[in-house]
């Protein structure tokens, strides 16, 4: 079983010492990061400190790892290269498709930027920074009630994808606002679809086709 296992034992155990080191770095960020769900100029805000943006960069590639963990405990990514593998190594498989994806949308981002929408651009790029740090927040608090309360995994796996899901489509939301806030919408609803949505949608096809 996933938690049955040694080395994804290690994994979690170091994941956890990791969130302790930074959480001052989380409490100083807070305020912007998860207010970026309720009003974009939040996002604008931590963008235009380079201290916090550094804080909040941290914090983003520490996410990575419990995020990876969270889908491959509760399956919410599953290819057949999967099957039969040991839990680690589909742990650290996660971790490389959520790393490929991520790097997808750097290339994708940094190579097409939108033109005459750069200020706004800036900012609405980093807004999935923080969409991760508080996919991993919501995700481990879920993970931890279901363990203590022992849930089923697939309760669990729905009620994770259903928060990722509503976070990721608030965060793709206010991207929205950033883009369109001197009226140009429809601009804004084409880069988003081509841009933001696009390494998103190979993920959840990669997982339906393989």
């Amino acid at each position: 079983m996933w938690k049955d296992d040694p080395v994804n034992g290690v994994i979690v155990v170091a994941s956890v010492i990791i969130g302790i080191i930074v959480l001052p770095n989380l409490f100083r960020v807070a305020k912007y990061v998860f207010g970026a769900l309720l009003r974009w100029r939040e996002t604008a805000s931590l963008a235009a400190s380079v201290s916090l943006s550094r804080e909040r960069n941290l914090l983003f590639l520490v996410s990575l790892l419990p995020v990876s963990l969270l889908m491959s405990r509760y399956e919410l990514y599953h290819i057949s290269l999967m099957d039969g593998q040991e839990p680690w190594v589909v742990s650290l498989m996660c971790l490389g498709a959520l790393s490929l994806a991520l790097l997808l949308r750097y290339v994708l981002v940094n190579n097409f930027a939108p033109r005459r929408m750069g200020d706004a651009w800036k900012i609405a790029r980093t807004n999935i920074l923080n969409f991760f740090i508080i996919a991993a927040a919501a995700g481990l608090l879920i993970a931890g009630i279901a363990s203590f309360t022992n849930l089923d995994d697939s309760l669990v796996r729905k009620v994770l994808l259903s928060v990722f899901s509503v976070l990721f489509a608030v965060i793709i939301y206010r991207n929205f606002e950033i883009l369109s806030w001197k009226g140009q919408r429809f601009k804004a609803f084409l880069y988003l679809c081509g841009l933001e949505l696009t390494p998103a949608v190979l993920l959840v096809v990669s997982a339906i086709i393989f």
